[in-house]
This record gives structure tokens, C-alpha cells and sequence, in this order.
């Protein structure tokens, strides 16, 4: 799977703390180049419509890469392969994504310790498309 030469577009909840860390931390534009980062609140973005029509966006994070779409640890482990290996992150990242046992595993926790955190602070639901 090369970077290089497609463009990936990752949408993710701009209001989880966790989501935009993530995002931030794996630093992918260093590693694919062509890398568009899109808050799925971003109701008004007719990308984000469409992709809401097809999944739920509450229901975890989604990438487009190539013509393929990718949604929570399917997506999660298309991010793993593109993203930079010269970071430890990126390295422990890339081994837990990219096996699928374990990705089964370990992504409903994270979606679960999301969906608490937003209710904590007090943040709602994406409210868009699929995920009414």
C-alpha cells in the first residue's frame, strides 16, 4: 500500500480530545504526503454528508484512501500502514491495527472511553446522515 501517490482523507470527531490527539500524533502528512484531515462535525462539508450517509460517524473514525473507504478498525489499520514508522508511536500503533484480532479487541474499548469522554465534557453526538 503506497501513500505517495493517493490522496487520503480522514474523518474524524474534531471534539474528542482522544480523536484529535490521535490524529495529531501520528503525523501523517510527513508519511503519505497528500493527507486531508476532516472534522466529521463539519456537517456543511458535502464529503462528510456522503460518507455519513454510508456509516456512522459515532461509530468511529473513517478514511478514504484511493477509491476505497474505510470505517473504525478498518480504518484505524489503513492509517497504521500509511503512517511514518520512525516514531515509537507510530511502530506500537501500526502492530496493534494491523492485527486484526487484536484491532477487534482493543477498538471498542477506545470507542467506548470516546463516547464517555464526550459526555463528561458535556459534548454531544455527531448529529449528521447516518448517525442521527
Amino acid at each position: 500500500m503506497s501513500g505517495k501517490d493517493q490522496q487520503l482523507l480522514v474523518f474524524y470527531d474534531g471534539d474528542c480530545p482522544f480523536c484529535d490527539n490521535y490524529i495529531k500524533l501520528l503525523k501523517l502528512k510527513e508519511a503519505v504526503g497528500s493527507v486531508e484531515l476532516i472534522d466529521a462535525r463539519q456537517g456543511d462539508d458535502p464529503r462528510v454528508l456522503a460518507l455519513a450517509a454510508l456509516v456512522d460517524l459515532n461509530e468511529g473514525i473513517a478514511a478514504q484512501f484511493g477509491e476505497n473507504t474505510y470505517h473504525a478498525e478498518e480504518a484505524m489499520a489503513v492509517i497504521a500502514k500509511l503512517s511514518t514508522q520512525n516514531r515509537l508511536t507510530n511502530k506500537i500503533n501500526a502492530w496493534i491495527f494491523t492485527r486484526p484480532s487484536l484491532s477487534r479487541i482493543l477498538y471498542p474499548i477506545l470507542k467506548s472511553g470516546r463516547a464517555i469522554t464526550l459526555r463528561l465534557l458535556g459534548r454531544s453526538a455527531i448529529k449528521h446522515g447516518h448517525s442521527s
